[in-house]
C-alpha cells in the first residue's frame, strides 16, 4: 500500500496505462495521496517541478497522437463509405496482364522482353503473373 511521500517506480510509462486519460487519472490520484512517480527509462521523477512538467508534456503529446490516429481512422472510414479505396492506383492494367500472360505462355520471349513490350518491369510481371517459382 502506497502512503504519503512514497514513490511508485515503474520501468516505463506504458506499464502504467495505455491511454492519456488513464495516466492523467493515475497521476492525479497519486498526487492526492502524496505519492511520487518515478519512470526509470525516461529518468523522470514527478516529485520535482521539472519532472511534473515533462510528465505533462509527454501526456499531451500522447493525447495529440491518439487524436491524430482517431482522425485518420475516421477519415479512412468516411472515404470507404463513399466508395474510395486508399493506396496508389494500379498502373499495370488487366489488359496488360492478359497480354503479358499470353506472351509468357508462348515461351518465345524472356521476361525482360515481355516487360519491355508491356512497358513495365520484370519484377512487376513476376508479381502479377505469379510465375516466380516456374523460372
Amino acid at each position: 500500500m502506497l502512503r504519503a511521500r512514497d514513490r511508485l517506480v515503474v520501468t516505463e510509462l506504458s506499464r502504467l496505462g495505455r491511454h492519456t486519460g488513464e495516466l492523467a487519472n493515475l497521476d492525479e490520484a497519486l498526487q492526492e495521496r502524496g505519492v511520487g512517480l518515478r519512470i526509470l527509462n525516461l529518468d523522470l521523477d514527478t516529485t520535482t517541478p521539472s519532472g511534473k512538467l515533462i510528465f505533462t508534456v509527454i501526456a499531451v503529446a500522447q493525447m495529440e497522437r491518439e487524436l491524430l490516429i482517431e482522425r485518420t481512422r475516421s477519415g479512412l472510414a468516411a472515404a470507404r463509405a463513399e466508395g474510395r479505396v486508399g493506396g496508389r492506383r494500379r498502373t499495370f492494367t488487366d489488359k496488360q496482364i492478359a497480354k503479358a500472360q499470353a506472351l509468357y505462355d508462348e515461351h518465345r520471349f524472356t521476361m525482360t522482353e515481355i516487360a519491355r513490350l508491356c512497358e513495365t518491369s520484370p519484377a512487376t510481371l513476376y508479381r502479377y503473373l505469379n510465375i516466380g517459382a516456374d523460372q
